[in-house]
């Protein structure tokens, strides 16, 4: 569905391959994100449930998300707040295990 989505929002110049490429990238992230949630399932660090859940609840959020914006007809290039927001939570995530964010 989210792949429909960035796949059929207006934008002046499409290439064929950019939903093909945004699948696979899509697919990808699905991917990495369940191998990090079953691996802190593993180690007990979060329970199971949430743990490969994950990327099915960020996947539905982000759809939900794109969803909305097309229906009120707006294309992608609105996504500077969801960009800032990701990387706050990036950097908190980072400053709870005492790393610092790399950007």
């Amino acid at each position: 569905m989210v792949s429909l989505m960035v796949r059929h929002t207006p934008c002046k110049r499409a290439a064929p391959s950019r939903g093909f490429a945004t699948s696979l990238a899509m697919i990808f992230v699905y991917y990495v994100l369940l191998s990090a949630g079953q691996a802190l399932a593993e180690q007990d660090i979060v329970p199971a449930v949430i743990g490969l859940w994950l990327p099915n609840v960020v996947f539905a959020l982000l759809g939900v998300y794109l969803f909305g914006m097309a229906a009120r007809e707006r294309s992608l290039t609105h996504l500077d707040r969801l960009q800032e927001w990701l990387a706050a939570t990036r950097d908190r995530i980072l400053g709870r295990f005492g790393l610092a964010a790399s950007s």
